[in-house]
């Protein structure tokens, strides 16, 4: 008895490191999907640039088509992106109220002194 719980232990355990590799290796395959799409944006610039209709059409399609597989297998990787997109704006967000603070803190200084600051 005491075997059989051992090594359905062990197989549990061997499940759970290859199931670790398996997300290790999916999560590179997302990112270099991702690589991809940044890759045929700049692509896209390209036929822009050339005024070629036809290879700026086609590479926007391929862009669609790869950034429906990777929402479809790697939903996680997504959410990741929104955190990531979120904390910039985030960020961008403190900044514009520093800069809007240091404008109140002078004007209030200027009201404050009579002019003389």
């Amino acid at each position: 008895m005491a075997a059989r719980l051992a090594t359905a232990m062990l197989v549990f355990l061997v499940g759970l490191c290859l199931a670790g590799e398996a997300s290790a290796e999916s999560w590179k395959r997302c990112q270099q999907m991702s690589r991809q799409i940044e890759h045929f944006y700049g692509v896209v610039k390209t036929a822009e640039e050339r005024e070629n209709p036809f290879w700026e059409s086609s590479t926007r399609s391929h862009i669609a088509h790869l950034e429906k597989r990777r929402l479809k297998q790697c939903p996680r990787f997504m959410v990741r992106q929104e955190q990531i997109a979120a904390q910039v704006q985030h960020e961008k967000n403190v900044q514009t109220m520093k800069k809007l603070m240091k404008v109140a803190a002078e004007a209030a200084m200027k009201y404050y002194t009579g002019g003389l600051y």
